[in-house]
């Protein structure tokens, strides 16, 4: 059986049965119009709604914007507010069924709460939040009629139910009877809805279409046709029961007597407490030296009497409070890492709630902020209970650590907390860093960057480098500021502020100038970062960005642009970003490329060589040496090209390796005038690349009969096929011929002459042929002349361009030919990139 159709938002969202639904309203006392107005002498901002008779009511807050919500159908306007109240009208009042909803848009660190006003009106209150909280309410599990699972909110007099749409969400709002008042104080997850912080009655924003909310009696039920799943998607962390300020180590009452008064008498009292006390009592005069030391800032001497003391009572060491007040005292310092080993849990230190505070705070220095809001959370109570000096960092840093998990509401609590305890400029600027943060969190961007514009130009230094830092971020995030701009004010933060914060501008600098392809400054950005904050989380993220740069620049078309001098140059003046593997390995073989390019072919060489020598194994460093081989061949070493060969022989390879490999062993052997060992490698081999290098051998060998022989059989039954000869067929045919002559082999050359006569007659070699080919030419001077320039060209350019084309995995790149002054081709504007200077 189908379940039946999910009734409409205002069915669902309906009172219970009408035995307990409660009395209405009175209709004569809803005719007459209810002006709200402000009631002067309290302070931050109080409205006032004089009903004639209270209505049940709800307010609560989501992204920055307070929702009052009356039961009435009564008129209700507001009064105007001023430019500079806490909150401005989103939406005015306006009547949805049997309530009046209205809208409120509150600035930073702005708190919304309902209060009881005079005779049976309500006060909106708009302030710190210090207004009196009235009854905790929370969500627990229960059951439908059914017996399937649903969730209920106990409150003792609920109102009638609503529904709102708003941005896309839809939220039920069930009111609450005053003059109790009674909220949800925190947040509750579910799979199928969120019951939101509320200040009075019970807000519920729904995930599912079919969920139902309806005030009962004594509670609000949340059900579904088929039930709920009860399990909390996230369940916020408890907070910790209250603790007596008298049990806490830090002795907040001794703390802040020690800070009245005479503060140097107080602490020359204690040193000759502490120098005069007898041995069994000297311990504890030390520790009270201590904390009257650090109560009053002097955190290092607090802490030099700590270690003494320690040191003459070893036992000491082991007291949970001569531990926190070390630690106190060292994270006072910046001495993060000795405070860790004075906080680490131990026993039944490990759930201490105020061992469990100072173990969070360390967490958000060290931007643990997840694991940080946690303890926050949890020793709330004492953080509460601690004097202003220590409350003042606890909130500052609580307040940051919800703002990185994205947890507007504790954050706002924090701050709203943390405003009347910032006195000194530090802590005020850092407060109103924080609070922009929040504004920026809750979409209030605008507003965001009107403060962080300000604490960047009057906030002290710390702050202010900060306060730019998230200037750049929003104007980036938004577009409302340029690339250009960006790297402006962040070239300028780095050159007037170090630190933490500098860490971060390098990294968003390094990002900014690759994204502007100003490789050479990313770079160098980069190794700044490495060189003076290695640790940070910013660096080693700006380190794996770079190396992905550096790695795309060489191996993808990113780096097309880039002239082969300026290639060469960014490899070598960051070559610590080369990536470490394959793609490190591919990297410098490219960059081996552009060298020979360069007819730089002894750093090319050197390259390679420590590929072989060092990276590789097996069929790839066969390759490379190959590669390698190439390399040595045209700088003339043949020597050095057999023995990378020899040396990186292997039983087994795949066939083109393997063939590639004997044809360079070949002709390096041929090149050291081993011709008969290079003539026996080459047996057997029918390729055409074998045939070509034979015949270059027996050509170099000067053993003239065997060389026309092997380039008439190169060029096979051409002379009959149609079509005029190639170039290569044409030298074939004149090495030929040459060779045939020089051996006196009258009956080969007649041969030859005869088959190619007519295709070489129409040839630009026609008078050449003639010449060598003509019977008795060896007599002549012309023939003398022409042999002189045959035998002394060389052969290898032909061979590696060959050897190239067939396999050119295992092969450099050709060698640039010289210019016009005698310089090598490729060290023009054009390789150095366009417009670059040449170097030097």
């Amino acid at each position: 059986v189908e379940p039946p159709a999910a009734p409409p938002p205002a069915a669902r969202a309906e009172a219970g049965p009408d035995s307990s639904a409660p009395p209405p309203l009175d209709p004569a006392a809803s005719t007459l119009p209810v002006q709200g107005r402000i009631v002067r002498g309290w302070p931050g901002l109080r409205i006032a709604f004089p009903f004639a008779s209270r209505p049940p009511a709800a307010l609560f807050e989501r992204g920055g914007i307070a929702t009052l919500v009356f039961e009435t159908t009564t008129p209700v306007g507001l009064p105007a507010l001023a430019a500079g109240a806490p909150a401005s009208v989103d939406e005015a009042p306006r009547v949805d069924g049997a309530f009046t909803v209205m809208r409120l848009r509150l600035e930073s660190g702005t708190l919304a709460q309902l209060a009881p006003g005079e005779g049976q009106g309500w006060d909106l209150v708009l302030g710190d939040g210090s207004a009196p909280s009235g009854d905790l309410l929370a969500p627990q599990r229960s059951a439908d009629s059914s017996g399937k699972p649903g969730v209920s909110v106990p409150l003792a007099r609920p109102g009638g139910a609503l529904w709102l749409e708003r941005d896309g969400e839809r939220i039920a709002v069930v009111t609450a009877r005053g003059p109790r008042i009674a909220g949800v104080p925190k947040r509750g997850r579910f799979v199928e809805f969120e019951v939101l912080p509320s200040r009075q009655g019970v807000a519920v924003l729904a995930a599912a279409d079919d969920l139902a909310v309806r005030p009962g009696l004594a509670e609000v039920t949340i059900t579904r046709p088929g039930g709920l799943s009860v399990s909390p998607a996230v369940v916020e962390a408890p907070e910790a029961g209250p603790k007596a300020a008298s049990t806490l180590m830090v002795q907040p009452a001794r703390w802040d007597e020690d800070q009245r008064g005479d503060v140097r008498t107080r602490i020359r009292a204690a040193e000759a407490a502490a120098a005069s006390a007898e041995r069994p009592a000297r311990s504890a005069a030390r520790v009270e030296l201590a904390r009257v030391l650090l109560a009053n800032g002097f955190s290092a001497e607090a802490s030099g009497v700590l270690n003494y003391a320690t040191r003459e009572d070893p036992a000491l060491a082991s007291q949970p409070p001569v531990r926190l007040l070390s630690a106190i005292a060292a994270l006072r310092m910046g001495q993060d890492a000795r405070a860790a080993g004075f906080l680490n849990p131990d026993g039944r230190q490990a759930i201490d709630p105020e061992m469990r505070l100072w173990r969070g705070y360390l967490d958000a220095r060290a931007r643990r902020s997840a694991p940080a809001l946690a303890a926050f959370k949890a020793a709330l109570p004492v953080i509460e209970a601690y004097p202003d000096d220590l409350q003042l960092p606890l909130y500052l840093a609580g307040a940051e650590a919800a703002l990185e998990v994205k947890d507007p509401a504790f954050a706002q609590r924090a701050l709203t907390a943390a405003t009347p305890l910032a006195e000194a400029p530090l802590p005020r600027d850092r407060l109103a860093f924080l609070k922009a943060r929040f504004a920026e969190a809750i979409g209030q961007e605008g507003e965001a960057r009107r403060a962080y514009q300000q604490l960047s130009e009057t906030g002290v230094p710390q702050v202010a480098a900060e306060a730019t830092l998230r200037l750049v971020d929003l104007g980036r995030a938004t577009g409302t500021m340029t690339p250009e701009a960006a790297i402006d004010r962040l070239e300028r933060l780095t050159l007037i502020w170090h630190g933490d914060t500098e860490a971060e501008a390098l990294a968003r600098l390094g990002r900014l100038y690759a994204g502007a392809g100003r490789w050479r400054d990313a770079f160098a950005t980069a190794r700044k970062a490495n060189r003076l904050y290695p640790d940070h989380p910013a660096t080693r993220g700006l380190h794996d960005d770079t190396v992905a740069l550096f790695s795309a620049l060489f191996l993808s078309d990113k780096g097309a642009s880039l002239g082969r001098i300026e290639a060469l140059a960014l490899f070598y003046d960051f070559k610590e970003f080369t990536p470490v593997g394959r793609q490190g390995d591919e990297i410098v073989r490219r960059l081996a490329d552009r060298l020979v390019a360069l007819d730089l072919l002894d750093a090319a060489g050197d390259l390679l060589q420590h590929q072989v020598d060092n990276r590789l194994t097996g069929a790839a460093r066969a390759s490379v040496a190959a590669r390698l081989a190439t390399v040595r061949l045209m700088e003339g070493e043949p020597l050095k090209a057999l023995k990378v060969i020899q040396n990186t022989r292997l039983p087994e390879l795949p066939a083109p390796i393997r063939d590639a490999r004997l044809l360079l062993e070949a002709r390096a052997l041929s090149d050291l005038s081993r011709t008969d060992l290079a003539l026996e490698l080459l047996d057997g081999n029918a390729t055409p690349e074998a045939a070509h290098l034979r015949g270059d051998i027996l050509w170099g060998a000067r053993r003239w009969r065997e060389a026309g022989e092997a380039h008439e059989t190169l060029l096979g039954t051409r002379w009959r096929d149609p079509g005029p000869l190639s170039d290569a067929e044409r030298n074939d045919v004149m090495r030929a011929a040459i060779s045939y002559a020089l051996a006196e082999d009258t009956l080969s050359l007649d041969r030859l002459r005869t088959k190619y006569t007519p295709k070489m007659a129409d040839s630009p070699d026609a008078r050449t042929f003639g010449l060598v080919a003509a019977p008795n030419a060896s007599a002549t001077a012309a023939f003398r002349s022409l042999v002189r320039q045959a035998t002394s060209a060389e052969t290898l350019t032909e061979f590696l361009r060959a050897y190239r084309a067939r396999y050119p995995e295992s092969a450099a790149p050709e060698r640039p030919k010289p210019g016009p002054d005698g310089a090598p081709a490729g060290t023009g504007p054009e390789a150095r990139g366009a417009g670059g200077p040449a170097p030097g």
